[in-house]
């Protein structure tokens, strides 16, 4: 019951100071990828694991390129780069000053593996609002008998090496108009 009235009371409350948030706080918000001609930069990072339970070397791969273009991404996206960007999606540039986008990322677009939001720009783009997209390009995973890994209901206990190759490019955070 807390929770539902907690849940409540925060909804309304945005709702009641939805205005002073900035422009487009509750608009569909996405993260429109840069094109090579807008912005020729991108990560290509390697995960790799060894595991009991499974592969997580493309998760590691994919935070591995985020983490790689990030800077990029802050030090270099301008406000030119960034209106191409949303025009080109018919959308405009989301300059909300909220940082809402850290707990709620914005939409990822069609074959994206994640969308993780940056920041904002520096000097003359601190108004946007960057984010980074990244997709898995490869991965391999090589499974073997194990007998340090737990016994999984009589099946033999398996190991699993995956490695995997994720690439991340920015993004701006765009708005429907």
């Amino acid at each position: 019951m807390s929770r539902i009235v907690f849940g409540s009371l925060t909804l309304a409350s945005l709702f009641l100071f939805a205005p002073t948030f900035g422009s487009h706080a509750f608009a569909w918000d996405y993260c429109i990828e840069l094109t090579h001609t807008e912005f020729p930069h991108s990560a290509l990072r390697r995960g790799d694991d060894s595991t009991c339970a499974g592969s997580t070397a493309g998760e590691l791969a994919i935070d591995n390129s985020l983490t790689a273009i990030e800077p990029q991404c802050v030090n270099n996206v301008t406000l030119q780069i960034a209106e191409h960007a949303c025009s080109r999606a018919n959308m405009i540039v989301n300059t909300s000053s909220i940082n809402a986008f850290a707990v709620w990322p914005p939409q990822p677009q069609l074959n994206q593996d994640k969308v993780k939001y940056f920041a904002h720009g520096i000097g003359p783009a601190t108004s946007l609002n960057l984010c980074g997209l990244s997709r898995v390009v490869s991965s391999s995973a090589r499974r073997f008998v194990d007998n340090t890994c737990a016994w999984n209901g009589g099946s033999p206990p398996l190991r699993t090496n995956g490695t995997a190759h994720a690439r991340a490019r920015c993004g701006i955070i765009c708005s429907t108009p």
